[in-house]
């Protein structure tokens, strides 16, 4: 089951959660998109509610907090992406699951190792596969680790002069809610006539990404999923733009994607999307 967004932070909501669990919900998977968490005390209480499990999806929010909880410590266990491209990226791919249950860990653990009994080499319980994360990745890992929090007020900075150049113009970039510590792993501004926009970054040499111009419920393989509709998430779809955004993005640098993006947004207005 999909559920809709919340339209100023692109998160989901508890109230959309609770709506879409049915007698056969096993669990809630909820993603810190961009780098935001969403509510997630009213979105434990929901879970604890149904008796459901919570799992976060902390894969783009190294370091991110709700109130004074970090990403991937809620609910029974989180995922994180050590992609070279995230806050906190290996030379590689590479990942991690945090949990507090210690029979959970025991078992992802065996299925990360071929699926090998813990401490017996060649007995094996289930089926696995070879996720283990090498050494090599870890010590880099380790080392930059060290630096994760840095980065990210730097992000942050960089975000909020990139808020206040766009206040008041025809680009809307995203809200988030102040009860949380977002990370930015992605700097997302929505616009209308898309494609205009596109051209006049690329003219002026700023890169630009889409993240993501086809949500997962027009995925071929999950269309199945897709029981009602989601316009919240359609119309995003088609207005986001993902800008500049990395720890050492200077000042001048963020004033400068600013000032093309209003440029080539003037006389439009977000949320028709092209």
């Amino acid at each position: 089951m999909f559920v809709d967004v919340d339209d100023e932070t692109l998160v989901v909501t508890a109230a959309g959660i609770e709506a879409a669990i049915t007698p056969r919900t096993a669990a809630a998977i909820v993603v810190d998109l961009y780098g935001q968490m969403p509510d997630m005390d009213a979105i434990a209480q929901v879970t604890d509610r149904a008796g459901i499990a919570l799992v976060e999806d902390a894969a783009q929010a190294h370091g991110a907090r709700w109130l004074d909880r970090r990403a991937g410590s809620f609910g029974c266990a989180s995922a994180f992406s050590f992609y070279p491209g995230k806050n906190l990226g290996a030379f590689g791919d590479a990942g991690a699951i945090t949990t507090d249950d210690s029979a959970l860990s025991e078992r992802i653990r065996s299925f990360a190792d071929h699926g090998r009994r813990l401490g017996v080499r060649h007995e094996h319980e289930v089926s696995g596969r070879n996720s283990r994360l090498d050494a090599l990745q870890a010590a880099i890992l380790k080392i930059k680790l060290t630096r994760l929090d840095d980065w990210n007020t730097a992000r942050r900075s960089a975000a909020d002069l990139y808020r206040k150049l766009l206040d008041a113009t025809n680009c809307r970039v995203l809200q988030s809610d102040p009860r949380s510590t977002p990370v930015h792993h992605l700097e997302i501004v929505r616009v209308a006539r898309r494609a205009t926009v596109l051209n006049a970054l690329d003219a002026h040499g700023i890169g630009w990404g889409l993240h993501y111009p086809i949500p997962s419920h027009r995925q071929h393989p999950f269309r199945q999923y897709a029981t009602s509709t989601f316009p919240v998430t359609e119309r995003a779809a088609a207005e986001i733009v993902s800008v500049p955004m990395f720890p050492t993005i200077t000042p001048r640098e963020v004033e400068r994607v600013c000032e093309v993006l209003v440029s080539a947004t003037q006389g439009s207005a977000s949320g028709n999307g092209s």
